[in-house]
């Protein structure tokens, strides 16, 4: 089977979606990090999924990378 013969309603067809939506979110969460480091203005805290940048003194921003989860039921 090719993949643009997949249904909307197969759930390896969800399954792909999801995962390419997995790989565009880490893509824009790299993008954050890298960009907020080179912030002159800023401090910037990561960690593994999480990005924090001090936008004033008592001002956060807060970036996370979460894990949706996702379940299918095969009948």
């Amino acid at each position: 089977m090719m993949l643009n013969e997949l249904r909307d309603g197969d759930p390896l067809q969800a399954t792909l979606r999801e995962a390419q939506r997995e790989v565009l979110e880490q893509e824009i969460f790299s993008l954050l990090i890298r960009d907020a480091s080179i912030l002159p203005t800023s401090s910037v805290r990561v960690a593994e999924r999480l990005l924090v940048v001090e936008a004033t003194q008592d001002t956060e921003i807060r970036f996370e990378l979460v894990r949706l989860r996702v379940t299918f039921r095969l009948s």
